[in-house]
């Protein structure tokens, strides 16, 4: 995820091994993108609700990247 590894179907998909990288230094993470358009930072000021993190009574969870 980070481009340290050559993850298997990113070079077929014309894609950078640091795509992901990329993508999350520039639009940010989840919570970051809904605070922003959204959440609290946007004129919406929309509640996460059941999309909030499972550590704070969400559904939202990552399994483990090896």
């Amino acid at each position: 995820m980070l481009g340290l590894d050559e993850v298997e179907g990113t070079a077929a998909a014309g894609l950078a091994r640091d795509w992901a990288r990329n993508v999350i230094a520039g639009a940010g993470n989840y919570g970051e993108i809904f605070d922003s358009y959204l959440g609290p930072g946007s004129s919406m000021k929309i509640d996460r609700g059941i999309n909030r993190l499972w550590r704070d009574g969400g559904l939202m969870i990552s399994p483990p990247f090896r």
